[in-house]
C-alpha cells in the first residue's frame, strides 16, 4: 500500500450512489464480478443497493483510501459460515487497500466466530493474492459460475481457517 495512504470503512450513504454507479460501470471491474450484477448500474441500482445495505444485519461497508469511496467490501451470513465479497474501482488497484479492507472487515466479523470463504473466478490472481495476505486458503477443486467474461467461468473458493482466529 502507498505510504500514508489511510483506507478505512464506513456505512453506505445515500449520496454515494452516483460514485457507486460511477465504479461499477466500468467493463474490468465488472469483469471480475458475478454475472447477475446489472450492466449497465445505473444511479438506482446503487441508491437500491444503499437502501439495502443500511437496514439491520447488513454487513456492506463503503471502502475508503485518501477519504474517497473507492470500492465495496461485505459479507453474507449463509448459515455455517459467512461469505465475503469485495471490488476496488481500477484507478485503485494494487495499491494494497483491498488488502487492507478485507483485514478491517475480518475484524468486524472475528466477533460472529464463524468460518469464512470467497469466490474468486480463476482468471482474477490479483484478489487470490487479497485473500492469501489475509490467511485464506483455497480448497481443492473449482466450481462453474456465470461471469461477465462468458456464460460459465471456473471459481475458487478460499476459506479462513478457525485457527487464524
Amino acid at each position: 500500500m502507498r505510504a500514508g495512504l489511510k483506507v478505512t470503512l464506513r456505512p453506505w450513504r445515500e449520496e454515494d450512489a452516483p460514485r457507486l454507479a460511477e465504479l461499477l460501470n466500468d467493463p474490468q471491474v465488472l469483469a471480475n464480478l458475478a454475472a447477475t450484477m446489472p450492466y449497465p448500474y445505473t444511479v438506482e441500482h446503487a441508491a437500491d443497493f444503499i437502501s439495502r445495505a443500511q437496514q439491520p444485519g447488513m454487513m456492506q461497508y463503503a471502502v475508503c483510501a485518501g477519504g474517497e469511496v473507492v470500492g465495496n467490501i461485505g459479507a453474507v451470513d449463509r448459515g455455517p459460515e459467512i461469505e465475503l465479497g469485495y471490488y476496488i474501482g481500477r484507478a485503485h488497484w494494487n495499491r494494497g487497500i483491498a488488502t487492507r479492507a478485507l483485514a478491517l472487515v475480518l475484524e468486524k466479523l472475528r466477533p460472529l466466530g464463524k468460518p469464512i470463504s470467497a469466490h474468486v473466478f480463476a482468471f482474477n490472481p490479483a484478489s487470490a493474492k487479497v485473500l492469501r495476505n489475509n490467511g485464506f486458503n483455497k480448497r481443492s477443486g473449482y466450481q462453474m459460475e456465470p461471469s461477465f467474461q462468458g456464460p460459465q467461468a471456473p471459481i475458487f473458493i478460499y476459506d479462513l481457517p478457525n485457527l487464524a482466529w
